[in-house]
């Protein structure tokens, strides 16, 4: 997701947040957490990858290999990203 407006994505990232406190079905609460996580990989790494592992572990327990693949890819974007913020004095 592109988001035009950091107001914008900010307001739609904490509708999101303000979801999860609900009673949600797993489903709902997984694509929630990759949403989330999609939404925050360029401006809050920390918590990106803390709703990525979080939809793992719902991906894991339910026994969900496509919904695993959706986590491993997110992952895999954030750990390409984290290394070439640490190795940007490199390029």
């Amino acid at each position: 997701m592109i988001c035009y407006s950091l107001a914008f994505c900010q307001n739609h990232s904490d509708s999101l947040e303000n979801a999860l406190q609900n009673k949600l079905s797993d489903s709902v609460r997984f694509v929630t957490y990759i949403k989330l996580s999609a939404q925050k990989k360029y401006t809050d790494f920390v918590n990106a990858k803390r709703y990525a592992d979080k939809a793992f572990s719902i991906a894991d327990s339910k026994q969900w290999p496509w919904a695993k693949g959706l986590v491993y890819g997110q992952l895999a974007f954030l750990s390409n990203t984290q290394w070439r913020l640490l190795n940007r004095h490199e390029v």
